[in-house]
């Protein structure tokens, strides 16, 4: 991921308390999957299948930054996404928070 950065959090000697970013590159992503066949009369699963589903594509993030205490502290919400070009073909979407000190 390759991001422009302005405002707060974009260097030390930056003092302003507002900050920004945007980026684009490319992602990876891989989670395992619990797939349940069937369950007998009681509830119990009787049988499941595990795999895994990755995928990689081109991906997307933008985020702001409120600068807190002195000013090289700054809270950060970033929003991301990526879309997978392989087997599964999934949308992924992320939001996070961070505290950056």
């Amino acid at each position: 991921m390759v991001n422009f950065n302005g405002g707060a959090g974009s260097s030390k000697q930056n003092e302003q308390r507002f900050g920004y970013f945007i980026g684009g590159g490319f992602g990876y992503h891989s989670t395992g999957i619990d797939e349940l066949l069937m369950t007998d009369a009681l509830g119990n699963d009787i049988g499941t299948k595990k795999y895994y589903a990755k995928g990689f594509g081109p991906a997307a993030n933008a985020g702001i930054r409120f600068a807190v205490g002195s000013h090289q502290k700054n809270i950060e919400v970033r929003f991301s996404y990526m879309k997978g070009l392989k087997e599964f073909k999934p949308s992924m979407f992320g939001l996070n928070a961070a505290f950056n000190f």
